[in-house]
């Protein structure tokens, strides 16, 4: 072995096989082992592999910058610039050196002209708008509407997709925003009968995977007020957009129907219509008025449970095209009040 000593201390140690140990004279097995910290000035080439070998503690790369300036963190090839206080792991991704806290996970993600504190998990993807904490997780994803305004946390989760208006987000594929304030929970349809997410759950979803499980009561909810005498959101059901002449879909409410005991689900049956263009309400699919009743039963269609006997003509209560019903009469109020016709036995 050959020692390297200063002031009768061995400082470096080379082995008769060829290995270097410095600040240790103990040959550990590696062709260079250095005990205590090294500095590096400027570039460091690793052919092979980069191994962290340590059995108690984790993989750690710390800032030992002294002035407390931040600094970049760039893993990969032809990821551009170090500036802006951003991470960027993989290849050919972009930033903006002058945005601090962007973050570039993936192969040509686009942060050029995004905020700061922009995120893009994935791949090609790209944010445009100046409105600040916007996030992609995907593929092929764009985020860009006019910025400037209040609008901030858009985000972007799936493939193909672009955000281009504000306080908008889209969870899904092959999808684009077409106003503001738009939730998109959707997959494309390539005007086919497979594509689109075409049931949607909540609760306890169609059958939970817990032995027994009993599906979870859920109640929908439009937005509430904050503050006093502040008023609620309303809540609104719509049937989807169809467009030029083509025929408007209409709103329909299922239940199940039971069947034998056993595991299986039941199937679900239409119950009410509202008829898309026309507005129609039914428990048929082919209505032809604003309401209308059709029942196995020609005495179980419509009930008025409850009856009523105006005093007078005058009766000032109800509405006129109300209908009323006692033991002897039948009753409708008009514009002149109350009229009447008698019931008789037959």
């Amino acid at each position: 072995n050959l020692d390297i000593l200063t002031g009768n201390q061995p400082r470096m140690r080379i082995f008769s096989n060829g290995n270097i140990s410095i600040a240790s004279t103990v040959n550990d097995g590696y062709r260079l082992s250095i005990t205590g910290t090294l500095r590096v000035t400027d570039h460091t080439y690793v052919e092979k592999n980069l191994v962290f070998q340590n059995n108690t503690q984790g993989i750690q790369i710390l800032d030992g910058n002294t002035t407390g300036a931040y600094t970049s963190v760039l893993i990969g090839r032809n990821n551009g610039s170090t500036g802006g206080r951003g991470i960027k792991i993989g290849n050919n991704n972009s930033s903006n050196a002058t945005k601090i806290w962007q973050y570039a996970i993936g192969e040509g993600n686009n942060l050029s002209t995004a905020p700061g504190d922009a995120v893009t998990l994935g791949s090609y993807n790209t944010i445009t708008t100046e409105d600040t904490d916007q996030f992609i997780i995907g593929f092929g994803n764009t985020i860009n509407f006019l910025g400037g305004s209040t609008s901030r946390g858009q985000f972007i989760i799936g493939a193909n997709n672009s955000v281009l208006h504000k306080y908008s987000s889209v969870m899904g594929n092959n999808q684009q925003t077409t106003a503001d304030n738009q939730l998109i929970i959707a997959d494309g349809n390539a005007n086919t009968t497979t594509g689109g997410y075409r049931q949607v759950f909540f609760g306890s979803g169609p059958r939970s995977t817990l032995s027994d499980g009993l599906g979870a009561p859920v109640t929908i909810n439009a937005s509430g007020g904050n503050g006093t005498d502040k008023a609620g959101g309303y809540l609104k059901l719509a049937a989807g957009k169809s467009t030029g002449v083509a025929t408007p879909p209409d709103v329909i409410f299922a239940t199940g129907t039971a069947v034998a005991s056993g595991t299986a689900l039941q199937t679900l049956t239409d119950r009410w219509y509202i008829k898309g263009g026309t507005g129609y309400l039914s428990n048929n699919a082919t209505p032809t008025s604003l309401l209308d009743v059709a029942a196995a039963a020609g005495y179980s269609q419509l009930r008025l449970r409850t009856s009523y006997t105006p005093t007078s003509t005058a009766d000032a209560n109800g509405n006129i095209g109300d209908i009323a019903w006692d033991g002897n009469y039948l009753y409708i109020k008009t514009a002149a009040g109350w009229r009447r016709t008698a019931l008789s036995d037959f």
